[in-house]
């Protein structure tokens, strides 16, 4: 995303007024009870690469019961863009059934078709669900500010319903609505386009986000490394599957009451085992080296399986990774 322009925050700044009474209304709706640590899910995949849901609702219990409650499915981090609708559906289905609130589901929508968005997100709204995490539209050549605004358009004027919330998911080289497509949902909008999902790992460009939109709408962060810097009031991690509580110690500002002391390891406050984390992955993708980890993290060599195009790791980055879990010394269970 281009730094914040002196025209864009004009253009904000001119709709103050008339964005005010639509802030109002959006304090008041369900809209505001996205906060907090969300959960960005890592999908669970079997041998026939289909999703796992017996290995998917088995995470889910173990992260709510360390007090983590909100998930965001079949986002960035959950391989979103492979799945089909009825899948999405499927496992929504029965992760509701699993007594997980409505409320406490964002569902990840990434598709250029706006009848397959205005389709996959009417049926969720049916079982309950109203945060969508939305992503632009995608082509093999730039699309005009204009294309990506009638994107969103479309799917919101198609869906009919007045209490579902939108956030637009920003996902840098590869899908990002320009400054300019939101300043004019925001004008025709107000009432659904409810926040923006910042991917990227470059904190100056959440920063200009913020400053550009944050008095009007969410701006959260997903870069766990930048969380103690812009101290959000939500956020969606995926780092989060590994390792939450020190999450929820990295955003509370304190430490752990016991903190596990290895010789040669120089990790010990929340901040640093992110970084320490991301070192570990930065040469690999990431999606397959945590996937991996978790895979021991709960001794389920299944959890190592992801959905094609995505590929394992090769033989070498599965040992580095493998060494680099043994020096980590994390488990969900501790």
């Amino acid at each position: 995303m281009n730094s914040c322009r002196p025209d864009i925050q004009h253009r904000v700044f001119n709709y103050l007024q008339f964005l005010q009474p639509a802030a109002d209304r959006l304090s008041q709706s369900p809209a505001n009870d996205f906060r907090g640590v969300w959960i960005d899910v890592l999908t669970p995949i079997d041998k026939e690469f289909n999703i796992h849901e017996p290995l998917l609702k088995n995470h889910l219990r173990n992260l709510s019961a360390k007090g983590f409650e909100k998930f965001v499915l079949f986002g960035h981090g959950g391989e979103g863009a492979y799945f089909s609708s009825e899948e999405k559906l499927s496992t929504l289905q029965k992760v509701i059934a699993e007594g997980v609130a409505p409320s406490n589901l964002c569902l990840g929508v990434c598709t250029s078709a706006v009848p397959d968005a205005v389709n996959l997100i009417s049926k969720a709204y049916e079982r309950g669900v109203r945060h969508f995490l939305v992503a632009p539209p995608v082509l093999f050549h730039p699309l005009a500010s204009s294309g990506i605004t009638a994107f969103f358009t479309q799917v919101i004027n198609k869906i009919h319903q007045p209490d579902w919330h939108l956030f637009i998911h920003q996902l840098g080289n590869i899908s990002e609505a320009p400054e300019n497509s939101i300043v004019d949902l925001l004008q025709s909008h107000p009432n659904t386009l409810a926040g923006i999902v910042d991917q990227s790992v470059h904190i100056n460009n959440t920063m200009d986000l913020i400053r550009s939109f944050g008095s009007h709408l969410k701006v959260i962060p997903t870069h766990e490394t930048n969380f103690k810097l812009l101290k959000p009031n939500t956020v969606i991690s995926i780092m989060a599957n590994l390792i939450p509580d020190d999450l929820s110690h990295l955003l509370h500002g304190d430490m752990p009451a016991q903190v596990t002391k290895i010789v040669g390891m120089k990790v010990k406050q929340p901040d640093e085992k992110f970084a320490e984390l991301e070192k570990y992955i930065a040469n690999y993708p990431p999606i397959p080296a945590m996937k991996l980890m978790l895979s021991q993290f709960y001794r389920q060599s299944d959890w190592e399986n992801v959905r094609p195009p995505q590929v394992h790791l090769d033989n070498d980055g599965k040992e580095a990774i493998m060494k680099a879990f043994k020096a980590f010394n994390s488990s969900p269970n501790r």
